[in-house]
């Protein structure tokens, strides 16, 4: 073996950088909400986290669910609303970031009358894209 880094291991292998229009991600819908997740392994080579846009018309939610195996950070971009963690409510006003820890119930309420629009990341990845976020409500 020479001096350096020995044979290339593919999962040293980086993807390319990643340019993404959100108007071509479809939303989720089913979760209460317009959800975009635009950095996923899937959409660009993601490894470690996904990225996403949360809009949530006036008295629109998102359910109270967990993320069994990342954390999450909200940050909310213009509107306002609440976030219920673990039981405590919490506000959401432009400009504040709101960190839930692994394992933390959250929801969120648009409880006023403008347009709610939140970006969000979460990390580190579930093993498989439907085991990252768990629905503990269905009731919208």
């Amino acid at each position: 073996m020479t001096a350096g880094r020995g044979a290339a291991d593919p999962a040293d292998e980086r993807p390319p950088v990643a340019v993404v229009d959100i108007s071509t991600v479809t939303p989720i819908a089913d979760r209460g909400g317009s959800i975009r997740v635009i950095v996923t392994p899937g959409a660009v080579g993601a490894r470690h986290h996904i990225f996403g846009q949360a809009v949530l018309a006036a008295g629109e939610r998102i359910n109270e669910h967990i993320h069994d195996y990342g954390e999450e950070s909200v940050f909310v971009v213009s509107g306002a609303g609440s976030m219920t963690a673990d039981d405590v409510e919490y506000e959401l006003l432009p400009g504040r970031l709101i960190f839930c820890p692994r394992g933390t119930r959250h929801a969120i309420h648009n409880d006023r009358s403008e347009e709610l629009v939140m970006i969000f990341a979460s990390a580190p990845l579930a093993p498989s894209p439907g085991a990252g976020h768990r629905e503990l409500k269905t009731e919208r």
